[in-house]
């Protein structure tokens, strides 16, 4: 670990702010000044600061299978002291003395089971706790009586009012008749079996099976062990389902992907029509010409498709009525003579 890194971790300030303890000489590593602030600190090494030894906080992540009957609480409010110890154990009972200063993350009452994380890091806790960040966690619950179907499920998908506020599942499988697979991004007080109660179930058993994409089948009942830095990452990341979905599930979310995907493509422009393949063909046996008959030889006009007026006979195209010509004296002699109008001499 970096010199800054770990004068941080040791809680003296930003790392910033120590670089500015190591470059002012106040810093010093097993008895001998450090002022470059690429030295690298191992668990062994001594750090004393401004004369007193400092020690780097060390990040401890533990995971408990939690046996039902073990309360999560650090001290039991209701115990009698003058009753005998350990009628009411909490979950403390089942770690190590070096182990009692971690705090529980995402309780489980009493007689409830499974994966339960203990750890030191402020930050691990916000991101498992807050919901904002959204990390799922997975349960098995064992019902009374045999799961009711779609109806039901649709319903704890959709949301309910319980004590405690509004409470939703975010996807929820039919394991066996009776066990359901419920995946939960909220953390409310006794969430699941106040939901079930809802719908006139009773949970028989709820054991947490997953925390976020970390499962851990291999860890008996009141067993713990720490986890290593690529474990706490899973906790955070996304999942893969603990079993596959139910055929039924499958197709109900293959056609909402697939309506999804036709609502978001775009609709495809009108396919421009065919040209004609021959002209009509005036009764003196040529085919009109596109000024007269429209675009590509269809349709009314150009003047008309542009709104305006049909065009006059003998006027161009800019809008103005046709003028008269007068024809001289000599084209009206001999338009007289020969009734044609004589053609105009070569130059």
């Amino acid at each position: 670990m970096r010199l800054n890194r770990y004068l941080a971790a040791c809680g003296l300030g930003s790392r910033r702010s120590c670089e500015q303890l190591v470059a002012e000489g106040r810093v010093f590593l097993n008895g001998q000044e450090v002022r470059d602030l690429a030295t690298r600190v191992t668990e062994a090494d001594e750090v004393v600061v401004d004369g007193r030894k400092v020690k780097a906080h060390v990040e401890t992540t533990v995971i408990l299978n939690k046996p039902p009957g073990f309360l999560c609480t650090r001290h039991d409010e209701l115990e009698d002291p003058r009753r005998e110890a350990g009628i009411r154990e909490t979950v403390y009972a089942l770690l190590p003395a070096h182990l009692q200063s971690l705090h529980y993350v995402g309780r489980l009452d009493k007689d409830s089971e499974g994966l339960l994380i203990l750890t030191n890091s402020g930050e691990l806790t916000e991101k498992l706790t807050h919901p904002r960040f959204g990390v799922e966690k997975e349960y098995l619950v064992a019902l009374d009586r045999v799961f009711r179907g779609e109806e039901d499920r649709a319903q704890l998908l959709k949301g309910l009012m319980i004590e405690g506020g509004f409470a939703k599942a975010v996807a929820v499988d039919l394991i066996e008749p009776r066990v359901i697979a419920l995946t939960l991004t909220q953390g409310l007080k006794r969430q699941i079996r106040l939901m079930f109660e809802a719908l006139g179930y009773r949970v028989q058993r709820l054991q947490r099976v997953r925390i976020g994409a970390f499962t851990a089948p291999e860890l008996k009942s009141g067993r713990w062990r720490l986890l290593s830095a690529g474990e706490a990452k899973q906790l955070l990341a996304r999942h893969t389902p603990l079993k596959p979905r139910p055929a039924q599930a499958r197709a109900a979310e293959r056609l909402a992907r697939q309506n999804a995907t036709a609502t978001a493509r775009p609709q495809a422009a009108a396919p421009r029509p065919a040209p004609a393949r021959a002209r009509a063909r005036t009764p003196g046996g040529r085919s009109p010409s596109p000024r007269a008959a429209g675009p590509r030889g269809e349709g009314p006009p150009r003047e008309e498709q542009r709104g305006g007026k049909p065009r006059r006979e003998g006027s161009r195209d800019t809008g103005r009525p046709p003028t008269s010509r007068v024809p001289s004296s000599r084209a009206a002699t001999g338009r007289a003579a020969t009734g044609r109008t004589p053609r105009r001499p070569r130059s």
